[in-house]
């Protein structure tokens, strides 16, 4: 009689759950199976006049890189898309003026 009510109350519960649309894959951290996104910036600096800037060191996220000598970079950004992160765009001079 015990077993026979505690079939029932967890049919009922797990009924409930998937009625009311409760999901726990994928919550609380990145687990196998989970969508991962692999980003890629491609972009350049230029000064005022439009001129392209040579070393110039730019950290976008987790990442470094440093500008080639037309002045671009690329920066390669792995995030997991549940959790969108906001990056900022640092730029150092790294030879001076």
């Amino acid at each position: 009689m015990k077993i026979r009510y505690l079939k029932l109350k967890n049919w009922l519960l797990i009924s409930l759950a998937g009625v009311l649309g409760i999901n726990l894959s994928c919550s609380g951290g990145v687990e196998y199976g989970c969508p991962k996104a692999d980003f890629k910036v491609n972009d350049s600096v230029t000064d005022s006049d439009g001129n392209s800037v040579q070393d110039i060191d730019v950290e976008r996220g987790r990442g470094d890189t440093k500008t080639s000598s037309d002045g671009s970079y690329e920066s390669r950004i792995y995030d997991d898309p549940d959790f969108p992160v906001s990056y900022d765009d640092v730029f150092s001079d790294i030879d001076g003026d």
